[in-house]
């Protein structure tokens, strides 16, 4: 009887040791893929909030739109469309207005995202983060950079060759308030010669120290501490351009920037290595792509990551005020959530890059459209792929028609 007592005893342990056990690793697997699906989540949102989506939905209303599918010669700047799937791109692409394909640069070397294409000594500048590339007029590479910089969105042109670039630049620690951070990772405007000899760095963490400890950059960093990021952030200059005339509150030669996490975009007087003007906080929101018009005012493309819909404003920088606005009616049909572009044509239009969307389209200053274009990029709907997915663009350029003396 007590052997009998003995093994019913030691059975009822076993089975409860084995529910112990069971519980212990369902919830260890549950709790496995808890963060695991928190980690997917923080790992979209990352990329959502740097904008760097490769494919994104389509909707029903936009599945069958491909390629050009407006044009109205009349009324639109014609040239010739650059552009090229952002993420992973290998390929770039020279379009005519009808949507045909006129050339393209098959670009071997490796990189993350393509960004910018320009004009350069007799050949083409090539921002592929995160290397700067000479091309020649058959798109071969003539030399890279090869001293690691980490280029990065975007660069400028001057009027002598000299380049200006955005490029990431690592310090060891930062006194940040109360505490030391020992994984600050700054950007600057690094500016070289014909020859790429450095002439100019100018680290951000420096040229806008006010900004940096102002109550938006604390919140911004005290963020990504709270998430243990790899490394800390938060100017994200996504735009650079020079100036080449006085415009009232700036004289040639200096520099326009758009720092996208600070909402905010500012002048910079190159020589005195000081911000001289700025404007953006409160009407802007994660905006891309400023730049000077003839008139002296400033274009800029207003992603409106808050209020979801973008926006483009003209802005005249002396009275601060907005004279021209495009927005879409509804609003919220014109809407990149990262990204995005606006360039003033020599017609008076302007060509706006929806990038989320992978779309792009040409609006009379009386917000008419007439022309568009719809990336054909396409991943259709199957059984991995829950719907059908567009490839993302990040800033299409059109150029003149004598772009084509460049090429082969």
């Amino acid at each position: 009887m007590a052997k009998k007592r003995s093994r019913t005893f030691l059975l009822i342990c076993s089975l409860v040791i084995a529910v112990v056990i069971g519980l212990s690793l369902f919830g260890i697997f549950a709790l496995k893929r808890e963060r695991e699906e928190i980690n997917a989540q923080s790992n979209i949102e990352r990329l959502k909030s740097l904008g760097y989506v490769a494919w994104t939905k389509v909707s029903e209303e936009n599945k069958n739109k491909i390629g050009v599918t407006l044009y109205e010669p009349d009324k639109s700047y014609k040239g010739i469309n650059v552009y090229s799937n952002h993420f992973g791109a290998r390929k770039i692409i020279f379009m005519d207005m009808q949507g045909r394909i006129i050339h393209t640069f098959d670009i071997k070397e490796p990189h993350r995202y393509f960004d910018i294409l320009k004009p350069y000594q007799q050949g083409f500048l090539l921002l592929v983060q995160p290397k700067l590339l000479k091309l020649n007029r058959k798109g071969e590479v003539e030399w890279k950079d090869k001293k690691g910089n980490g280029f990065h969105h975007d660069f400028w042109i001057a009027d002598n060759d000299d380049i200006y670039a955005l490029i990431h630049r690592p310090i060891s620690k930062l006194r940040y308030y109360d505490r030391i951070i020992t994984n600050f990772k700054d950007q600057a405007l690094i500016i070289l010669d014909s020859k790429r000899k450095v002439k100019k760095i100018l680290p951000f963490s420096k040229l806008f120290k006010k900004e940096l400890f102002s109550e938006r950059s604390r919140i911004l960093i005290q963020k990504q501490l709270d998430r243990n990021k790899k490394f800390i952030t938060f100017f994200h200059v996504n735009t650079v351009e020079v100036i080449n005339r006085n415009i009232g509150v700036a004289k040639e030669g200096d520099v326009l920037l758009s720092l996208c996490d600070l909402n905010l975009i500012a002048i910079v007087d190159v020589e005195k290595e000081k911000v001289i003007w700025s404007w953006g906080q409160g009407e802007l929101e994660k905006q891309h792509h400023p730049s000077v018009l003839d008139n002296g005012n400033i274009l800029i493309f207003d992603n409106g990551s808050y209020r979801k819909y973008s926006r483009v404003v003209e802005l005249d920088p002396i009275t601060k005020g907005i004279v021209w606005e495009y927005k879409a009616d509804p609003p919220e049909s014109f809407y990149s959530f990262g990204r995005g572009g606006a360039y003033a044509l020599p017609n008076g239009n302007v060509l706006i890059t929806e990038s989320d969307k992978g779309h792009v389209f040409e609006v009379t200053r009386k917000g008419e459209k007439v022309w568009e274009f719809w990336n054909p990029s396409i991943k259709p709907k199957k059984d991995y792929v829950a719907t059908t997915m567009k490839a993302t663009i990040y800033r299409m350029q059109r150029f003149s028609p004598d772009i084509l003396d460049r090429l082969p």
